[in-house]
């Protein structure tokens, strides 16, 4: 297995509001999932408060320390609406380019997309509103999901909440596989 350098991923998220109130959505904040708190096998991750380090919720920059050959790297897009939007009912178009240029060694590269998805559930390190990361292996309710279908108080219920689709229209779920093999 070969070892790389902090990766840091040039990647342009781009807000499109199709038929959304821009004064009801905050900017997009991107990051990849905490890599200490997920299987790398499947992938996982919660945002939950969005704190920043590699066994809390999230982290902007990848070392290569935290990752191995064929790993499943998941990275985390936290979309804030206002408590009382202009419309319940509202589109917002984001367009995701990822490079795999690295700060480090060269090795690094993203081969696929494997799936995109709503945090909606159970998800391995989701807090579940305690503010406390479980970690790997241990699965809770993402703590900055909450809409009509999900909150922290209701759980899931199954039914409403939002929807993902890809570039080509059809629904899929989904982190990123890297491969660090040389």
């Amino acid at each position: 297995m070969a070892g790389f350098g902090a990766l840091a991923l040039l990647v342009a998220a781009t807000p499109r509001q199709a038929t959304a109130n821009a004064g009801d959505l905050s900017s997009p904040d991107f990051a990849a999932s905490a890599p200490l708190t997920y299987s790398h096998d499947a992938g996982g991750g919660a945002y939950n408060d969005g704190s920043a380090g590699r066994a809390l919720d999230t982290v902007e920059s990848l070392e290569g320390s935290d990752l191995g050959c064929s790993d499943t790297v998941s990275f985390l897009t936290h979309l804030g609406v206002v408590a009382e939007p202009t419309d319940q009912n509202q589109t917002v178009e984001l367009v995701f380019r990822f490079t795999a240029q690295t700060t480090g060694q060269n090795a690094a590269t993203f081969v696929d997309v494997l799936r995109t998805q709503i945090n909606y559930g159970l998800v391995e390190n989701g807090d579940g509103g305690s503010g406390t990361n479980p970690g790997v292996g241990v699965f809770g309710l993402d703590a900055a999901i909450s809409d009509d279908r999900q909150t922290i108080l209701g759980g899931d219920t199954g039914s409403g909440g939002s929807q993902v689709k890809t570039a080509n229209g059809s629904r899929t779920r989904a982190p990123s596989r890297c491969s660090t093999c040389s």
